[in-house]
């Protein structure tokens, strides 16, 4: 090769870099900041992962082992720190998969509450944790037991079309997750109080039909034992019901 060729293509290289090299400068640094800050946010992530991980895991087993408390104001006591605890984790690693299941929780412990208080504002609270959850959750399981969480709880505002619309997206397009039988008792526990009784008789045949050795497929034959022996409810026809389809198979 001729040198005087192989010296001109190095004085090319060296003048666009020195033609560039602000360009190159601070292109180059631009990409290091960027490779940089990706870097830091997945460290970050992993970080916040793991310690929500141990909060979580601290709570549960606190709350785990709660039946060797035998003084029932110190159990409340205790329950009452680590239900304070799981909502600062929420705050404080909104993003993590621990703070997914945390909501979960939360939401039926507020629900809970409710029963036992009879406090709307728990209700209340319950419900935002379920929508949150839903709305947050990574997973068709999170959004599956978020829908049925909330639809329960509409259900104790006697809000029907609402929890019928949750139970509904889980009994169609979350049917896969495994709470199809459940949404679908929901489902006709709705109609039935929307006084729709034909609507609710058919989702009970639906659930036996499709779900026949569920344990809910029980319930549902003796819902339509029930509507076999009536000609009508409230005034109501209702749609002739054979019994012999109602024994499992």
């Amino acid at each position: 090769m001729n040198p005087n060729i192989q010296t001109n293509k190095w004085e090319k290289v060296l003048s666009f870099f020195i033609r560039y090299k602000k360009i190159l400068v601070f292109g180059g640094t631009g990409i290091l900041i960027i490779v940089l800050l990706i870097l830091f946010l997945d460290y970050s992530s992993k970080s916040s992962a793991a310690a929500a991980s141990r909060l979580y895991d601290k709570a549960f087993f606190t709350l785990n082992s709660l039946g060797y408390v035998t003084n029932q104001a110190e159990r409340l006591k205790i329950y009452q720190a680590q239900v304070n605890n799981m909502i600062s984790l929420v705050q404080l690693y909104p993003n993590t998969v621990s703070a997914e299941k945390v909501r979960l929780f939360l939401g039926r412990a507020f629900y809970e509450d409710y029963f036992q208080t009879g406090k709307q504002e728990s209700l209340n609270m319950s419900i935002s944790y379920y929508s949150t959850a839903l709305e947050k959750a990574r997973a068709d399981f999170y959004r599956a037991l978020s829908l049925i969480g909330r639809a329960q709880c509409h259900e104790q505002q006697l809000k029907f079309d609402k929890a019928f619309e949750d139970y509904s997206i889980v009994a169609t397009k979350l049917s896969k997750e495994g709470f199809a039988p459940i949404a679908l008792i929901g489902m006709a526990r709705c109609k039935e109080q929307l006084s729709d009784y034909q609507s609710a008789i058919s989702y009970y045949q639906k659930l036996i039909s499709e779900y026949p050795q569920s344990d809910w497929a029980k319930f549902a034959r003796g819902k339509l034992y029930y509507y076999s022996e009536q000609s009508d409810i409230h005034g109501q026809s209702l749609p002739s019901t054979n019994v012999l389809q109602l024994m499992p198979q």
